[in-house]
């Protein structure tokens, strides 16, 4: 599919992004388990807020863009191929292969979903 490509705008596409965003494991563009162990790519893609509102009415922006994890079927080639050349980071909460397509110094953990993050601070754990 590829992220160069890949936008979220589907119901069943958000519902992947929810679950990959908030349990890990799980490949947001196309709903794909992920093994243990496997590559995360993270990615900052579009994703097309669902229209909730009444006729008429209407978001102040179509979009927003989230930080999205993907496996490598998904992942933009680009990222991909970055990620052959440096080695990955580890998860703090499972110790999965992170790979982000943007890396930031200011980025507190290194994270494959939100339940990581938060078993990881759960246990007293500290950034770094």
């Amino acid at each position: 599919m590829g992220a160069d490509r890949l936008r979220i705008t589907t119901d069943e596409q958000r519902h992947w992004l929810s679950i990959a965003r908030a349990r890990g494991g799980l490949c947001a563009g196309c709903g794909r388990a992920l093994a243990p162990g496997e590559p995360v790519y993270i990615e900052r893609l579009e994703v097309e807020r669902k229209p909730l509102a009444a006729p008429g009415a209407h978001w102040g922006q179509r979009a927003v863009y989230r930080d999205v994890p993907l496996g490598v079927e998904c992942a933009s080639a680009r990222n991909v191929a970055e990620a052959q050349a440096r080695p990955p980071e580890a998860c703090v909460g499972c110790g999965r292969p992170v790979h982000y397509a943007v890396l930031r110094e200011s980025r507190q953990w290194v994270s494959c979903s939100k339940r990581c993050v938060s078993n990881r601070a759960r246990l007293g754990g500290r950034p770094g």
